[in-house]
């Protein structure tokens, strides 16, 4: 018997088909260190600054778990010259990790130099190349895609010391890019070197923030709340004051200098390790320095939440948020049973394409400008009804280990919501097409 019940499970194991959504709710979809602020400088400072920086990427080696990526937000260098440079790229050419994304902070936009920005972006360019930015880039701004999420790395456009400047064509650039495959609940995460005005502590000075075009970025993001924004500049360190902000426009997150903090937790050699999950986002405040985790600076984003107020759910509901999907929806279900599971119904609109609502069938706010897409268990062919066809589409994509579903099918093959499409699945949604 025991000999049947293992062999039974580890058939099981085998028929699995694993999506984005992890098995194991524990484990992170992706993980990435943040710092900001590093401030590297010439041979003055090769036994400081550029030694603390090899720390931090030591630290990032020993660390117990996988970095999928490594963000440093600006003011790389003190002052942009060619010789700092040289040392900021002989520390990283040590880095345990392959992605690595940089951004220009003011130190490193030619306030120092004779040649002001055209000549700052060319070093730039030249020593930073291959981590984010290409050698032959025309502009410092630029996205890129980690383990399926979206990065968008704005930059200063010119040499005004301490704000950015965000010019007209990164801004509609910008706003392009937010919309870009975007899902409801899924972050999208934006750095910048230089905040936003009144954000943070000591945002509200012209010098501290990123500057005239701050209201508009703002404005973009109201229309994507599930962006991070994420900024060094400030130097507030750990603790100090607002560190997070987050009012459904947009989560804000300070990332403390590695060298320099002028506030709260002042010890140089600081970064934040970032762990991506299905429901929310951890930035784990880490000392490096000292190889000291510091829980009680943690920042928590949630993100299974109605990040637009216009699709909550009413307490009393079965359904829940899956990403930019609602599931827990039953088949055979109609439009007013539907949106009688929301608290504004009044004010949403839906589309069905037959007599009830099938997976993939969206519901809009009435300037239809913000939608969600409704999921059945089961339902993959999505009709609103499961039926053998369902069953048999499911059953051939555990035996050939592929499944041929369109983006939304995959989630309602998984009936049992396990993140994985098994021959659990398969008999689950045999005992609803059977009403057994």
């Amino acid at each position: 018997m025991k000999r049947f019940v293992c062999f039974g499970l580890s058939l099981l194991l085998l028929l699995s088909i694993s999506f984005e959504t992890p098995v194991m709710a524990k484990s992170p979809l992706m993980t990435f260190a943040i710092m900001s602020d590093t401030h590297i400088g010439g041979e003055k400072h090769i036994d400081n600054n550029s030694l603390i920086l090899k720390r931090g990427l030591e630290d990032i080696r020993s660390y117990e778990g996988s970095t999928d990526a490594l963000i440093i937000a600006g003011d790389l260098t003190d002052k942009g010259k060619a010789s700092e440079y040289e040392n900021f790229r002989r520390v990283l050419s040590g880095s345990p990790i392959d992605e690595i994304y940089l951004v220009m902070g003011n130190h490193d936009a030619g306030r120092d130099l004779t040649g002001g920005y055209e000549e700052a972006f060319d070093k730039f360019k030249k020593y930073c190349s291959g981590y984010g930015i290409d050698s032959d880039a025309r502009v410092p701004y630029y996205d890129t895609w980690i383990k399926g999420y979206h990065f968008i790395f704005l930059c200063t456009e010119d040499d005004t010391p301490d704000k950015a400047y965000i010019s007209e064509t990164q801004l509609k650039w910008f706003e392009a890019r937010l919309a870009e495959n975007a899902e409801l609940y899924k972050p999208i995460f934006v750095i910048s070197h230089n905040p936003l005005k009144n954000t943070f502590t000591r945002t509200h000075k012209d010098n501290e923030n990123i500057g005239p075009q701050s209201d508009q970025i703002k404005a973009l993001i109201e229309k994507y709340p599930q962006v991070i924004f994420m900024s060094g500049h400030v130097h507030n360190g750990f603790g100090y004051l607002s560190q997070y902000i987050n009012e459904e426009k947009g989560a804000f997150v300070n990332i403390p200098p590695v060298i320099g903090a002028d506030y709260g937790y002042e010890a140089d050699s600081v970064m934040y390790y970032t762990e991506v999950y299905k429901d929310k986002v951890v930035f784990r405040a880490r000392d490096f320095g000292k190889g000291v985790w510091l829980d009680h600076f943690d920042i928590v984003v949630a993100l299974n939440r109605p990040v637009y107020e216009e699709f909550a759910l009413k307490e009393t509901s079965d359904y829940r948020p899956r990403g930019s999907y609602v599931v827990g929806v039953k088949s055979k279900t109609n439009v007013k049973e539907f949106l009688s599971n929301f608290s504004y119904a009044e004010s949403l609109v839906c589309e069905v394409s037959d007599n009830f609502i099938g997976t993939g069938d969206k519901l809009f706010n009435k300037k239809r400008k913000r939608s969600i897409i409704a999921i059945i268990d089961g339902d993959v062919d999505g009709n609103g009804i499961i039926t053998t066809k369902d069953y048999f589409a499911v059953k051939r994509a555990v035996y050939n280990k592929v499944g041929d579903f369109k983006p939304w099918g995959k989630y309602a093959a998984d009936a049992d919501n396990d993140g994985c499409i098994s021959f659990y699945d398969c008999l689950i949604i045999k005992r609803k097409f059977l009403e057994v």
